[in-house]
């Protein structure tokens, strides 16, 4: 939702709203016995290993061109994961990730204040 009021140099400001979702890919090893229905508490207090390592293979932008022309560019890029030994209906294993998204927005010149 762009806002009526341009920021400090005359450009466009804008609210956005977005919900993360997140997948794996997991080894054959590492599935298990889906676990019981669990609490959000539950769920934190099961982590096995936490902060655990990992290597950034794709962080790749997503961009949206706005009606007006703007282009926003956004990624996620996650900064923790934590191993639980909890895991879904079909095995597989579940994680709690704190990822952090990064916006950058190109407004359309006919938005610019000169």
């Amino acid at each position: 939702m762009r806002h009526a009021q341009p920021d400090q140099f005359g450009n466009p400001t804008y609210d956005l709203n977005s919900q993360n979702i997140i997948g794996i890919v997991p080894s054959k090893s590492s599935l298990g016995t889906p676990s019981p229905p669990y609490t959000r508490d539950e769920l934190s207090s099961s982590i096995t290993h936490n902060d655990m390592k990992f290597d950034a293979i794709k962080e790749p932008w997503n961009e949206y061109e706005l009606k007006d022309g703007t282009v926003i560019r956004v990624k996620l890029v996650l900064t923790m994961i934590g191993e639980t030994s909890k895991h879904e209906v079909h095995g597989e294993p579940v994680y709690l990730v704190n990822a952090q998204p990064i916006i950058k927005g190109v407004p359309s010149d006919k938005l610019k204040k000169k």
